[in-house]
């Protein structure tokens, strides 16, 4: 597909498309997971405090 395109404008058109794409697709998996329960508002406070650096040796 990508080889089809013929210019900057219309990458960028692809670019934006996918991420919309997998954006709602992100949107929908969390609302699942909330009308589940699975997540909450509670969870999401937890979220905020959460540090996931990467642990390194010393």
């Amino acid at each position: 597909m990508v080889s089809r395109v013929s210019s900057e404008a219309e990458m960028q058109d692809i670019r934006r498309m996918l991420g919309q794409y997998f954006a709602k697709r992100a949107e929908d998996a969390l609302d699942r997971l909330w009308d589940e329960g699975v997540i909450n508002e509670g969870v999401i406070e937890e979220w905020k405090h959460e540090h996931m650096r990467t642990p390194y040796r010393q």
